[in-house]
């Protein structure tokens, strides 16, 4: 199930033990959003997790609005799919698809590091040992640390691909990928996913709460 899912679901159980008009048939109205802001106090739900809810139906009702839509299932599945965390499991699920394992570690790499793009070729074999990778910003030395989880998952990457040293993300000449090559690569990728192929860049993984660790499992 996709991270907001349970969001809506909320939602629609609200409406259904509600008196309002059925959810298939209008928009939302504030006062709904406030009743349902209420459904979860009566409901126990902790105060943050009720907040969360909220914002996310607040987007809801926006999306709506902007997509002159009635509220419907169909609407909340568009609502859903156009979720960034949505997007992101569904760029990882179709990579793992595609056996694309290089996409898979990028993604995430992008989503819970502050590296960038152009930044890739600093992530090498020697740096995966230490954990550290060390980049060359505004004339100093930045470190980026790299998770546990996802150290695991590059060591098993380069033992597949055979990397004994050097850049772990590189041309088959050895040279690193660059900027316009990782960009539509990206970009490919969502086409496949079915999401906005504008919305997809390393900087909104970044915004994103990535809940989801996504293994390979390599042939």
């Amino acid at each position: 199930m996709l991270p907001e899912a349970g969001k809506t679901g909320s939602f629609q159980r609200f409406y259904k033990k509600s008196d309002i008009i059925c959810i298939m048939t209008h928009s939302l109205t504030s006062s709904e959003i406030k009743q349902f802001q209420s459904y979860l106090m009566d409901s126990n739900v902790k105060l943050n997790t009720a907040k969360k809810y909220v914002r996310d139906v607040k987007k809801l009702a926006h999306f709506l609005s902007d997509q002159t839509q009635t509220l419907s299932q169909n609407s909340l599945d568009a609502f859903l799919k156009s979720l960034p965390e949505a997007g992101y499991e569904a760029l990882l699920r179709t990579a793992l698809e595609q056996k694309n394992y290089r996409q898979v570690l990028m993604i995430q790499i992008f989503a819970v590091t502050d590296i960038r793009m152009n930044e890739l070729c600093y992530l090498t074999v020697e740096a995966l040992d230490s954990g550290v990778i060390k980049v060359p910003r505004a004339g100093e030395s930045f470190e980026i640390f790299l998770p546990q989880d996802l150290v695991g998952d590059l060591y098993e990457y380069i033992d597949f691909q055979e990397i004994s040293e050097g850049i772990i993300f590189c041309t088959r000449k050895g040279t690193p990928l660059d900027r316009s090559y990782i960009w539509k690569q990206m970009k490919e990728l969502a086409v496949d996913a079915g999401i906005d192929p504008d919305k997809v860049y390393p900087q909104n993984l970044k915004r994103q709460l990535v809940r989801s660790h996504f293994s390979v499992t390599y042939p």
